[in-house]
């Protein structure tokens, strides 16, 4: 997250106007519902140390944090137990075949 504002403010410095949002990607649910507001941090110390930061750059525009279902996560691949069907389609995908 704080790479992303920093990387605003150097376009910005060579001119190039940031307008939009920009897209952040998460698999984790509770950290685009903290980012709206729509859910405490409570639960989560990682979140709790992060919150004001993501909710800040939310509510100024700078980042939109959406949410990856694991369907659609190719990471997954690598940190959780799939089946086979799922592991074998993550895997053409990350290997283009």
């Amino acid at each position: 997250m704080a790479r992303t504002k920093a990387c605003r403010g150097v376009l910005q410095a060579f001119s190039i106007p940031q307008v939009e949002p920009t897209p952040l990607y998460s698999d984790s649910d509770s950290t685009a519902k903290v980012a709206r507001d729509e859910a405490s941090p409570r639960r989560s110390l990682y979140l709790m140390l992060r919150a004001r930061f993501i909710t800040d750059s939310f509510k100024d525009k700078e980042t939109i944090v959406m949410h990856v279902g694991g369907e659609l996560n190719p990471a997954d691949a690598g940190t959780k137990y799939l089946s086979y069907d799922t592991w074998h389609r993550y895997l053409r995908y990350v290997l283009n075949f």
